[in-house]
């Protein structure tokens, strides 16, 4: 009996092994509906490979079977669920197409996620559609979700963004809210609609709280805050993210949104922060050297030098020039040129490298090696490498070579700003190399010039004159420098100008001419250097007081002697001659000191002695002179005169105690407030402000006499202003502005005050005065204000405003030299807030009415990119390609270039698209050849050329090393593979573009479309 159970035991045992080991379809007594139902507890069991062996057994066996539709089911949902998507799908399909089938809108969208991981996204929209359309309300919230998804991942964010806000509406409380979410802030993203990522990311906040998504939230509103230039709360969003796979790069948001704000000593620290904390983040190459940047922006070149010195083990060469320029200032020049001969020497680009050489002549120049700097920037052939590389060689003594530069200069860079100093050192390596006719046409076309500078209009009419003069045209050369030192009255040149203007009349024989001049000398330039020629050349003129001389001389006992030498030191004081005069005073005193004339001649003396800048000597006559037995007028003009010469002496307390001593006379009021005046400036000078605006403040109250009370105030603000107190002085200046709107010394004052706001960083303060300064009447600072006035705005993130002001300048100052910037900077300012189609018109009127503005080119530029930014393509068209013909050496040409060849694919002109991207590639080496690539590529993808395009985008991941454009041709270039059905190819340029471009927008895309072929 034990025997028979155990072999009857045995034999189920042995069964039960075969039945689990797949042998199922071998046993001939189950019929296909034991068979069936035994799959289908298989399945609700999860035994998912079992289920895959039994279900195709049975649709072997029973293809026929009105299960059979089930069966395939459940084979295809185990092999769904097993992840091998494509052989699910390939069983879901036939079912997916059967409308009435039970399971119709599941397979449907069982079959669109299979789709849509395959990169199929056609195909899964369709299935998705399907199930959405179906009876089965369950299914509809995931399959409207995954319909986002492959909108997503085609690209089409607006209907995506449609889908996912669907899914959240049929239940709020499903899986996918929170990814649908994310999914619609990130193609708010994707189509620039910044305030609709800021909106949804708070929603998700609100609603999500901690939830595994939460860090990417808060970087994409970081990112979404720092593209609308809303840098301050970009900083708090990406503050929020504490740690986790996002940290790195919301320090990176951080840092970069502190430099957008111009605090460059917070973004230092903060790319520092990132080093330290992520010293092997994939932005840590990128993080050293915006650290060490932003330093030297700050102005701590040591701390750049500390944060850049290890990465000096890498061939880098941008590395190397930031770390030279730190060493530079840090150590020595020639520390730092050892590093810019590293940087070179690892094959920089051509911008980079011109960068380099100009830095090299730099410190040249810095160290006296004139000539080597000359030759470092001829090798950057930069206009500015040009214009320093004549400099250079002038200050070695190489006229000729200086002269080569600057011709070379002139003929490659019509529009550069540097051409006037360039023009400006080429004449006078004219000049050095004695090419006198030449070189006084050069500084002649150089005086006629519009807007130049007076310092170099005055040297060119210095020069001028002296090639006159070296060709013997003294009348010529005489007439020129008189009319520079009349001209030019406070040039450093005009002494010597009017001594030549004599000397040229007098070896032109003409005396009287020399006289005059040398005349004009004496009373001008008193101890100047050319004294004694001009004395020996008046002797020669016949000139002198010969009749006053022969008094003294001949009949020095008669009784108008004293008087003669009193009415002499006169004539002399009246010519200016206050050195001769005093001379006259003293030897008056001396041999006359009981004379009627005696206490005038104090105060005669006095006065030449103050004049000639001997205030303690005239401070001491003054004092004898009040000594005397003078009368009431007299001792008020002595008291008056020694509070000058006492200030003047440094001798504050005297000066003090004078002016107490006169300021309650009969003395005209202004005559004591320009004393009490002098005094304060003098008071100020000492740092002693307090006291210098206690001197002034009577006239300041004094409401009845404005005349005294609107200077006093103005001088106030300047002192308030000098000792920071930049709320006394703006409301000195407010008080003198209600008395009088119409004193431009009041205009002045604020504008300067509200520079200091400025300065300040206190952009809303500084705006309120450059308006007084600008709504004055008569104000001399009006256009200055509106101008400063747009910056200020600018730097409160009120472009609205901004563009207000600009307007206003544009409007009522159209002969200011500002006019034509400030129609494009109103044009900036209205891009800035925004409205793009209104920045237009101010920028078409600099381009119509300024065709020679220095300005231009960037004001066709940004006009250029607004009107194809606004879908006017045709007009932007017209515009960009002014730009490029008439500026070819325009700094962002080949962006120019760019975006003009995307207004002729808007405009479907393909083949002339083609042409302008061809000149960026031949234009630019960097970044934009990079684009225009890409966009090259594209115009193959509508015909299928697959092929052509693919060449164009790894052009691009093979020859570049721009994060985001390599990792977008990464992106393209998968798609093109896959259309060709090469997944693994894709596969490996989406992985490519992961790891070594993450962080960029198209590495995320690449990341996704992994995921969806199951990677």
């Amino acid at each position: 009996m034990h025997f028979k159970m155990l072999c009857q035991h045995s034999l189920v045992a042995a069964s039960l092994v075969v039945f689990l080991s797949g042998g199922l379809h071998a046993a001939p007594q189950q019929d296909a509906a034991e068979q069936y139902r035994f799959i289908a507890g298989l399945y609700s069991e999860g035994h998912w490979d079992m289920t895959v062996r039994e279900a195709k057994s049975f649709l072997e066996d029973y293809p026929d079977h009105a299960k059979a539709h089930l069966a395939r089911y459940r084979l295809a949902g185990a092999l769904f669920e097993l992840d091998r998507k494509p052989e699910a799908a390939a069983q879901f399909r036939p079912l997916a197409e059967r409308k009435g089938f039970e399971f119709y809108a599941e397979c449907n969208l069982r079959l669109g996620q299979c789709e849509l991981q395959a990169g199929n996204t056609e195909a899964a929209k369709i299935a998705l559609q399907r199930a959405r359309q179906g009876e089965k309300e369950y299914l509809k919230p995931l399959s409207t979700f995954l319909l986002g998804e492959a909108c997503f991942t085609d690209e089409e964010y607006p209907s995506a963004r449609k889908f996912y806000a669907q899914s959240i509406k049929l239940d709020p409380k499903a899986d996918t809210v929170a990814h649908a979410k994310r999914g619609g802030a990130w193609c708010a993203f994707r189509t620039g609609d910044f305030s609709g990522v800021v909106a949804l990311t708070h929603e998700f906040q609100a609603a999500h709280g901690e939830h595994e998504l939460e860090d990417e939230m808060h970087y994409l509103l970081g990112q979404a805050l720092l593209a609308s230039k809303k840098p301050v709360s970009a900083l708090a969003a990406f503050d929020e993210v504490k740690g986790g796979n996002f940290h790195d790069a919301c320090m990176r948001g951080m840092a970069f949104s502190k430099a957008e704000i111009g605090d460059h000593l917070g973004a230092a620290r903060a790319f520092a922060a990132l080093l330290k904390t992520y010293p092997n983040s994939k932005f840590s190459s990128e993080a050293r050297l915006q650290c060490g940047a932003h330093w030297l922006e700050a102005g701590d070149a040591r701390a750049a030098m500390e944060v850049l010195a290890p990465g000096a083990r890498l061939k880098d060469s941008e590395l190397h020039y930031w770390l030279a320029k730190a060493v530079a200032l840090v150590e020595t020049a020639d520390a730092g040129l050892t590093l810019l001969d590293r940087a070179l020497s690892y094959g920089p680009d051509a911008a980079l490298t011109e960068r380099i050489h100009s830095l090299r002549g730099e410190l040249l120049y810095k160290l006296g090696r004139h000539e080597e700097s000359a030759e470092a920037f001829a090798s950057s052939q930069s206009d500015y490498a040009l214009h320093a590389a004549a400099s250079a060689h002038l200050a070695a003594n190489r006229p000729a070579e200086a002269l080569e530069a600057a011709d070379q200069l002139l003929s490659q860079y019509a529009d550069s700003t540097y051409r006037i100093p360039t023009a400006i050192t080429r004449a006078e390596a004219l000049f050095a190399l004695r090419r006198f006719d030449t070189a006084y046409s050069s500084f002649e076309q150089l005086w006629n010039l519009d807007g130049l500078e007076d310092s170099n209009r005055c040297q060119c009419l210095s020069r001028m004159a002296w090639c006159q003069y070296s060709r013997d045209n003294l009348k010529a050369a005489g007439q020129l420098f008189a009319q520079l030192s009349n001209t030019f009255t406070k040039s450093p040149l005009a002494e010597e100008a009017l001594y030549m203007a004599g000397r040229c009349g007098l070896d032109a024989g003409d005396t009287n001419t020399a006289a005059t001049h040398w005349n004009r000398y004496i009373h001008r330039f008193k101890g100047g250097e050319h004294m004694d020629q001009v004395l020996l050349g008046l002797a020669h003129a016949g000139q002198g007081s010969a009749s006053l001389e022969s008094l003294l001389d001949n009949n020095a006992a008669s009784p108008l002697a004293h008087s003669a030498l009193f009415e002499w030191a006169r004539i002399l004081e009246a010519k200016q001659d206050h050195s001769g005069a005093a001379t006259k005073y003293q030897q008056l005193l001396g041999q006359f000191p009981r004379s009627e004339h005696a206490a005038q001649a104090h105060y005669g003396l006095a006065w030449c002695l103050n004049s000639t800048g001997q205030f303690e000597q005239a401070t001491s006559v003054l004092h004898n002179l009040l000594a005397m037995n003078i009368d009431t007028p007299m001792q008020i003009a002595a008291r008056e005169l020694m509070s000058w010469s006492a200030v003047e002496a440094g001798d504050l307390r005297a000066a003090l105690a004078n002016y107490s001593e006169f300021r309650r006379s009969t003395l005209a009021p202004p005559r004591i407030f320009a004393a009490a005046k002098k005094l304060a400036l003098a008071l100020k000078a000492q740092g002693d402000h307090d006291q210098a605006l206690q001197l002034l403040r009577p006239f300041t109250v004094n409401t009845n006499a404005p005349t005294l009370a609107v200077p006093a105030l103005v001088e106030s603000t300047w002192i308030a202003l000098e000792a920071k107190a930049l709320d006394d002085a703006e409301k000195f200046v407010q008080s003198a502005a209600k008395l009088s709107n119409t004193d431009a010394t009041v205009s002045e004052a604020a504008f300067f005050v509200g520079e200091a706001r400025f300065a300040a960083q206190n952009f809303r303060r500084a705006e309120a005065l450059y308006a007084l300064a600008a709504d004055a009447e008569g104000s001399t600072v009006a256009a200055q204000a509106l101008y400063k006035l747009g910056f200020a705005r600018l730097s409160s993130s009120d472009a609205t405003g901004a563009a207000r002001a600009f307007a206003r300048l544009t409007a009522n100052h159209k002969n200011s030299p500002l006019w034509g910037e400030a129609l494009y900077l109103q044009g900036e300012a209205l891009i800035r807030s925004g409205d793009l189609r209104a920045a237009v018109a101010p920028l078409q009127q600099l381009r119509r009415s300024r065709p020679k503005h220095a300005v231009l080119p960037k004001a066709l530029f940004r006009l250029g990119l607004a009107l194809e930014q606004t879908g006017q393509s045709k007009e932007g068209l017209n515009v960009l390609a002014q730009l490029v013909g008439k500026f070819p050496n325009f700094e962002a040409w080949a962006e120019a270039e760019l975006h003009r060849a995307l207004c002729l694919v808007a405009l479907d002109r393909t083949r002339e698209a083609r042409s302008a991207f061809d000149h960026v590639l031949a234009k630019d080496k960097g970044v934009l050849s990079a684009r225009a690539r890409i966009h090259i590529g594209r115009l193959h993808l509508p015909r299928e050329d697959y092929e052509a395009a693919l060449a164009e985008f790894l052009k691009v991941a093979l020859l570049y090393a721009h994060d985001e454009e390599v990792a977008e041709a990464l992106f393209l270039a998968g798609h093109c593979l896959e259309r060709q059905e090469n997944q693994a190819g894709a596969i490996g340029q989406y992985q490519k573009a992961v790891q070594d471009h993450a962080g960029t927008t198209f590495a995320k895309k690449c990341s996704d479309r992994l995921r969806t072929l199951g990677q």
